[in-house]
């Protein structure tokens, strides 16, 4: 198993992006180290009287740090630059990482034996590599970094303390540290990182548990969604064929016997005839639906469609249906074209839902605005009514499926609560995002941001 477990990594993009983060941070706190190391020379050779240090060595090791954290910078871009194509390597990331935390303890161990060796207080700076490590790494790789950690110091410390390399004391009255000391330190200091990695292994080895059974659950819910779909699309099959036939009788019985029967039959069969066109619109937008649903991201090639050229098109649609209601329906876009990466039955249905919308729940006498302008990289559309609103309790259930409001209902009794939802996951889809802005009696604006086609 590879140590940089990416769990769902090929199916949610945001455990991708969490990995990169994990590499980027290792950089970033890289970059404190080298301006702490730069920082605290001068103060302990200059303030506290540290004069037995050495200094420039120190400053050398920081300059190493800093041109390796340049190259550790391209190479976590050539990284990222896979994981966003999609074909993350985990066996580089693993190396990466290794190669990160083995450089870093070496320099650390030298910059402790210039600076001091075993009566060096920031021997403990080990331990962040030993967490760092139980975060990125698997709990042997972990471990083992704790191993390598307590060999480097111990080395050090015992050379020190036998003679072997030069010893460093912070200032001229330290006195060389007896071997008790020396072992106690050792002890301390190994104790102290086993430690370390059982808890944070043990924490991470708990929150990948809960990974797993999230992943799991992910799978479930898409599983359930897929035969939704697919249920979707039979039942509203099956169940056309018969509705357009009952509505083909219907009219031909009210065209053969409409002199011969009496109103109330005749209103009866326009009754009837209307719920079939009730139950045709049901079975189409479930059919929709469906289908959008169906589409996974990613699968096929997005067209560049003009959403102006889109819009134009639609308006002319509704127009006669907006004089019959003595509605203003008025329309405003750039001249150049607005480009958004999509199709046009989908940019249709967008349009359509709302307009359709707009002009259904706007009263006789009210205005219906449409518009599209860019903002930098996004195309905006707008679709404001000063129709019946929305109340402020039902706006967050408004995409929801099979939702309409409760004056909606008194106002008219068509519609099918799907429109909205459709519109929802066409925008998401395309990677926009859909709001609303309404008050009860005072009309309603929906926003559709999509991003520019580059």
């Amino acid at each position: 198993m590879a140590d940089l477990d990416l769990g769902i990594t090929e199916l949610l993009v945001p455990r991708r992006a969490e990995l990169t983060e994990r590499v980027a941070w290792f950089v970033r706190l890289r970059w404190l180290a080298v301006a702490g190391m730069l920082v605290a020379v001068p103060i302990g050779q200059g303030l506290l009287g540290f004069q037995h240090i050495a200094g420039q060595t120190i400053l050398l090791l920081a300059g190493v740090l800093f041109v390796l954290n340049l190259v550790y910078v391209g190479i976590s871009r050539t990284l990222n630059r896979q994981v966003q194509g999609g074909k993350p390597d985990l066996r580089k990331f693993e190396r990466f990482a290794k190669t990160q935390v083995l450089l870093d303890l070496l320099i650390l161990t030298a910059i402790l034996h210039f600076s001091g060796g075993v009566r060096n207080p920031f021997s403990f700076y080990y331990i962040f590599h030993v967490i760092i490590s139980s975060i990125l790494l698997s709990r042997r790789s972990a471990y083992g970094v704790a191993a390598l950690c307590l060999g480097l110091f111990s080395g050090m410390v015992l050379m020190e303390h036998f003679g072997i390399v030069h010893d460093y004391p912070l200032n001229v009255l330290q006195q060389k540290p007896s071997a008790g000391y020396v072992t106690t330190a050792i002890l301390a200091l190994g104790t102290t990182l086993f430690t370390a990695v059982f808890m944070a292994t043990s924490i991470m080895e708990r929150l990948k548990q809960k990974e797993r059974e999230l992943e799991q659950a992910w799978r479930e819910v898409k599983q359930l969604e897929a035969t939704k779909s697919r249920f979707l699309v039979l039942v509203s099959h099956e169940m056309r064929s018969p509705i357009v036939a009952i509505r083909s009788i219907l009219d031909a019985l009210s065209v053969v016997y409409s002199k011969c029967m009496g109103e109330k039959p005749v209103a009866m069969l326009a009754r009837a005839g209307e719920r079939a066109d009730s139950l045709l619109t049901l079975t189409k937008d479930l059919l929709t639906l469906a289908r959008q649903q169906a589409i996974q991201e990613g699968q096929g090639e997005p067209q560049v469609v003009d959403a102006s050229a889109v819009m134009r098109s639609n308006l002319e649609l509704f127009k006669a249906e907006a004089e019959q209601k003595n509605l203003a329906l008025t329309g405003s876009y750039p001249e150049r074209p607005v480009n958004v990466r999509a199709d046009s039955e989908s940019m249709n249905l967008v349009l359509s839902n709302l307009v359709s919308n707009a002009i259904r729940y706007t009263p006789a006498g009210g205005k219906v605005g449409v518009s599209w302008q860019t903002d930098g990289p996004w195309a905006v559309l707008k679709v404001s009514d000063t129709g019946i609103g929305i109340s402020e309790s039902e706006l967050p259930h408004m995409f929801k499926e099979f939702f309409r409001a409760e004056n909606a209902k008194k106002f008219t009794a068509s519609g099918t609560g799907l429109g909205l939802a459709i519109t929802k996951n066409i925008v998401e889809r395309a990677g926009g995002r859909i709001e609303v802005n309404s008050r009860l009696n005072e009309g309603s604006t929906f926003t559709v941001t999509l991003p520019l086609a580059e």
